[in-house]
């Protein structure tokens, strides 16, 4: 699908002379002077003369030539090039002075401005006494303005467009009758004429009708005034404004998109719910105007047409395509806002309701979870609510459609720890036998899992989500709910998809439910009920595949939530990301519309499965231990992930894997990745089966896979296919067994997986009390024992998992033996070692095991000031990188000493640019040696190898100098016109919320890394971004800063402030502890610390830092330890520390 959030919904088809409607019909005044304008109706004459402008020349003929015919997205036609010579000059690019095109559009347009600004001209004068000479209501006064300052507003923005800096009037006087030929006045500046387009949308916007009646179809809205003012953002580069405005039409109810792009185009779908504000017009065939019908954009599953008893244009709730249209006909769309002055959640005490909407029409509202209608109770006066009540309530207008309904829920009594979510529906959409959802209906075959029964339907009814955190409610909106997930069904708690379509007024939930996301968009999502294993750990897939965070595996989040349907207690669930095209766009930011997602044996779910048999089919045909063959795969699959996958399914034995609960995906020039999910059967999961509740962590999973005997229906010849062929390359083999041994000696550590699994059953421990008490008439056997007994069960495999998946690799590899290795690193902040490519290790010891005749990797990086020395131990050797054959316990260690060489260090990274200070992303590097390096051939990375920027021939830094890599050299000399000392462009950007900066010399021997993050904390009352950035090319490397908006200062370093005692606010494990204060007077540097400290009389952390080139945990040792020593005061409330250090005075 077509992400709305990403489209500036700002249509105008301007196509027509004049428009058929009534209200455009009025004799328009010519020449005419004010006096002839004195009531209401002549004001709305002078109205109607500004939007008579929008005519053929100025929007087709003019407006078409330059915005369509001169880009790609449209071609003049015609039999010759004479066929509306100007436009043909225009798509040529071969324009003069004397065209026409342009000196149309530049006339027309201040011809339109002309006649809006002296509409507004006269309906805001006053005569002597201070009183309007023209008398008429207010809010009708305000929106006759608002309409000619729209069309004001969009005619200089088409100028500013196309024209750049222009005349800018806005009175009638200032431009008379010369509309715009007087080019002796001086033109203002394009910001200026920005300005102004603001200032008129703007107040439009608050002052336009959000719907029209249809005899009023054709006039500005307050979505075209939105939409409009977002396209103005938008080329201004003012991302957050142009975002709220495009949310502002988006979360309106009134817009969507059309099912089918190119129905856009299409004369039946002319004033389709994409199209925010249009003129439309039919022609004969000599192109002459027969018909026009002008309509506002409409909701979906609503329609306009020519009433056959009336003639006249009419609103219809229910399309008939091909047939005569309904006999019931309403005006028009009424979307009308509603406001509760209390926003729910449990309350202690009685509350008097108040409900208010922005505009006229009557409320009415219901209490029994159904939807309001015309004939609900009346909305008259606060209403009491003193127990539990659900108030749903719309806004109605006699003869109009009325949109979306209001909810509110309010509760006494209930408490939990979780976030809440309140489902509220009519409950025959959930418990009607023949309609709902959750009932069992006619058809159910009886038996578990109930096939036939209404939900193995693929049915979907509107339902409302609020949801709640600290009795706060966070969130709320319609939405569509189904019944979701395969033989989970049968149980009696059922899983529920919830989805954000534009017919229910919300195209996308847009709330940070889940708090390792980096994205908050969400069009679908699930209450999962945890599958095969509801009411067992009610937590299984959920804290399963959440152990792979920091992997290469694609999993969906979660979050523990107490939930309601309607005023019922619905038990806990686990609110989860839905796997679907949108998941994958989310966490790789690929179009949704270019996913190719298959499940199983290759079944389609979205695209095309083709490119993937094909592969299969090579894997059928083609000798894999082939180096040829070998290769040709891996550029069609993500290893990584690909390993890490398969890894994970058969160390935590799922036997519902690998011919079922699989789905996997790539977009047009990237490779095939998996996406684990479901995983119920993992970690001793069969519950039913006494002998794996006990020994499941014995099983054989890995010969299970690979071994190319079905046993079950799980592991079919077509599911084990790729990797059962892949371990027969002796370099995927090695790569596999170390990954799998290096995931054991890490996430898959018994402390880890049991810590991992304690937490998440700790934060539901109470609510599962709640949750078996609903539940336990379905399931009577269970109690608190029980479900800990399943989690303890869960441990007990992690426990008791890795001699046996390690003898598992012994045995389907025929090796030998595995060893322990232990690395020792005397000097970790001298540097660390990568293991196998894959782990960093920057510890005194660590020690994993490994297995003999598959060969490990070291590769020994130095931090910045340092450099690598030699291995000793099992090995001798002065190579950065090495391999290693075990054959015995064996220790290893690393020896880094100070650098005498030559070093280059990552200065400055700037990686999210303020909207009105975008200088893009860019990365400083600095020489701190006198003499100049060349680096020619070096590489600059993010944490992803395959974004990269080589430097070019003959690029040096000079000594003690800097240079600037950039993302966009325009948008930085912009900014900072006096830097010359730049280079690039690299193509990839820096993630603003959280990355990796690499620097590696020719021989791709890493120099420098930089990984930052963000968080948010409070510093005097106000909340701050700090940049926490891990320079693994300084000795401890971390500091923080606030980035900010350097207006004309054009020294990048004073753009950073850097936030002394930042250790104050980040956790101590990160940042160090007082436990290393002796050391720090130890440090050879402490003397020079003090010495800094005495000379500038400020006990600042990164001022010394920053003087003696070291990392902040180092330098905020020194000053603990000044401290400690009483050299220096504690840190005060305003962030500074008195220096007790007794001043020196020479005599």
């Amino acid at each position: 699908m077509r992400n709305l959030k990403k489209l500036i919904c700002f249509i105008i088809v301007f196509a027509c002379a004049s428009c058929s409607k009534e209200w455009l019909e009025l004799d328009q005044p010519g020449n005419v002077n004010k006096p002839y304008f004195v009531d209401q109706g002549s004001a709305f004459e002078a109205v109607v003369a500004a939007y008579d402008v929008q005519a053929w020349r100025m929007n087709v003929v003019s407006l078409w030539a330059v915005g369509s015919v001169m880009s790609d997205d449209a071609v003049k036609g015609g039999e010759s090039n004479g066929d509306q010579q100007g436009m043909y000059d225009c798509m040529n690019f071969n324009a003069t002075p004397n065209t026409d095109v342009p000196s149309w559009i530049w006339g027309d347009l201040y011809r339109m401005i002309a006649r809006a600004s002296f509409a507004v001209d006269i309906m805001i004068e006053k005569d002597a006494s201070g009183e309007y000479k023209i008398p008429m209501d207010e809010s009708v006064r305000n929106r006759y303005i608002a309409e000619c300052r729209f069309l004001r507003g969009y005619c200089y923005f088409r100028l500013a467009r196309n024209f750049g800096g222009v005349m800018l009037y806005t009175s009638a006087e200032d431009d008379g009758t010369t509309h715009g030929s007087d080019l002796s006045n001086p033109r203002a500046s394009v910001e200026e004429v920005y300005t102004q387009v603001e200032s008129d949308l703007l107040f439009a916007s608050q002052n336009l009708p959000a719907t029209l009646p249809l005899a009023e179809q054709g006039r500005a809205t307050k979505g075209a005034a939105d939409g409009l003012l977002a396209k103005t953002y938008l080329y201004q580069q003012k991302w957050s404004q142009a975002k709220a405005q495009c949310e502002a039409v988006v979360n309106s109810g009134l817009y969507g998109l059309e099912p089918n792009y190119s129905d856009i185009f299409s004369s039946s779908k002319q004033w389709g719910q994409e199209v925010v504000y249009s003129l439309h017009m039919v022609e004969d065939p000599d192109g002459n105007l027969i018909d026009s019908m002008d309509v506002q954009a409409l909701p979906v599953n609503i329609s306009a047409g020519i009433s056959f008893g009336s003639g006249q244009l009419t609103i219809y709730n229910l399309p008939t395509p091909g047939e005569e249209n309904d006999t019931t006909e309403f005006e028009g769309v009424f979307g009308n806002e509603l406001l509760f002055s209390h926003d729910g959640g449990n309350l202690d005490q009685s509350i008097s309701l108040e409900i208010t909407g922005n505009g006229d029409g009557e409320i009415r509202y219901t209490t029994d979870f159904t939807e309001p209608t015309e004939t609900s109770q009346l909305y008259t006066g606060p209403i009491n609510i003193s127990q539990t009540t659900i108030v749903r309530a719309k806004a109605f207008k006699e003869n109009y459609i009325s949109l979306h309904s209001y909810t509110r829920n309010y509760f006494f009594g209930i408490q939990s720890d979780l976030p809440i979510m309140h489902l509220v529906t009519d409950e025959y959409n959930l418990f009607d036998y023949d309609y709902g959802i959750y009932a069992y209906g006619p058809d159910d075959y009886g038996g578990y899992p109930y096939f036939g029964a209404n939900f193995w339907e693929d049915w979907e009814r509107p339902v409302h989500i609020s949801y709640y955190q600290d009795n706060t409610l966070q969130f709320n909106s319609n939405a569509g709910i189904k019944i979701f997930g395969a033989y989970s069904r049968g149980w009696d708690q059922k899983s529920l998809a919830l989805f954000a379509r534009g017919e229910y007024g919300n195209g996308e939930f847009e709330f940070p439910f889940f708090d390792n996301l980096e994205y908050d968009e969400f069009e679908s999502l699930v209450l999962r009920n945890s599958g095969n294993d509801w009411m067992r750990t009610n937590m299984r897939d959920a804290a399963i595949t959440s152990l792979m965070d920091g992997s290469h595996i694609d999993f969906q989040s979660f979050k523990t939530v107490s939930t309601y349907i309607n005023d019922d207690y619905w038990g806990l669930y686990n609110l989860r990301e839905k796997v679907s095209e949108n998941l994958v766009a989310s966490k790789h930011d690929v179009n949704p519309n270019e996913v190719t997602m298959l499940t199983n044996n290759a079944e389609i779910v979205d695209g095309d499965n083709a490119e993937f048999l094909a592969l299969r089919q090579f894997f059928y045909q083609n000798d894999l231990s082939q180096t040829e063959n070998y290769n040709y795969v891996i550029d069609q699959i993500d290893i990584e992930n690909f390993m890490e996958y398969h890894i994970a399914q058969i160390y935590m034995d799922n036997r519902d894997y690998p011919g079922n609960n699989i789905k996997y995906w790539k977009v047009p020039g990237k490779k095939w990745r998996w996406i684990l999910y479901d995983t119920d059967f993992g970690f001793a999961g069969q519950w039913w089966s006494d002998w794996d509740q006990n020994y499941a962590h014995t099983f054989n999973t890995l010969d299970f896979v690979i071994s190319g005997q079905q046993t079950t229906w799980a592991n079919p010849d077509w599911a084990t296919l790729f990797l059962r062929k892949l371990v027969q390359n002796i370099e995927f083999r090695n790569l596999f067994i170390n990954r799998y041994a290096d995931e054991m000696n890490t996430r898959y550590l018994a402390t880890n997986v049991t810590s991992h699994f304690l937490s998440i059953y700790d934060n539901m421990y109470n609510e599962m009390l709640n949750h078996i008490d609903r539940w336990i008439d379905s399931e009577p056997w269970v109690n608190t024992g029980t479900v800990y007994q399943f989690v303890d069960n869960m441990n007990n495999f992690a426990i008791n998992r890795q001699p046996f998946a390690k003898s598992h690799i012994l045995e389907e590899f025929n090796l030998n033996d595995y060893h322990e290795v232990t690395l020792f690193n005397e000097t970790p902040n001298f540097g660390f070692i990568i293991l196998n490519d894959n782990l960093k290790i920057q510890e005194d010891e660590w020690s994993g095991d490994y297995f003999e005749d598959v060969p490990i990797s070291l590769y020994a990086i130095a931090e910045s000031g340092y450099e690598f020395s030699h291995w000793s131990g099992l090995i001798d050797s002065t190579s950065q990188q090495i391999q290693v054959n075990i054959n015995d316990n064996s220790e290893i260690q690393a020896h880094f000493v100070p650098s005498s060489g030559l070093n280059l260090v990552i200065n400055e990274i700037n990686y999210k640019s303020p909207d009105d200070f975008d200088t893009g992303d860019w990365i400083e590097l600095y020489n701190p040696n006198p003499d100049d390096i060349d680096i020619s051939g070096w590489v600059l990375k993010d944490n992803n190898d395959s974004n990269q920027f080589v430097f070019p021939q003959n690029t040096s830094i000079q000594g003690n100098g800097y240079l600037v890599v950039v993302r966009n050299s325009e948008d930085f000399t912009s900014f900072y016109p006096e830097i010359s000392s730049i280079i690039g462009e690299f193509d990839f950007g820096l993630s603003s919320s959280g990355d990796s900066v690499r620097l590696f010399n020719s021989d791709l021997i890493i120099h420098d890394e930089v990984n930052y993050g963000v968080k948010i904390i409070e510093l005097s009352g106000k909340q701050t971004v700090i940049g926490e950035i891990l320079n693994e090319g300084n000795s401890d490397g971390l500091f923080g800063f606030v980035t900010l908006k350097p207006r004309g200062d054009s020294n990048i370093k004073e753009s950073t402030q850097y936030i002394d005692e930042i250790v104050q606010t980040t956790d101590s494990n990160i940042m160090g502890s007082g436990d290393d204060e002796a050391d720090a007077e130890k440090d050879v540097l402490y003397d020079q610390a003090v010495q800094i400290v005495i000379d500038t009389k400020k006990a600042s952390i990164s001022g010394i830092q920053r003087r003696l080139k070291i990392g902040y945990n180092r330098a905020a040792r020194m000053v603990e330890s000044m401290e400690s020593a009483g050299l220096v005061g504690p840190l005060e409330s305003n962030g500074t520390r008195e220096i007790l250090i007794p001043s020196v005075h020479e005599e």
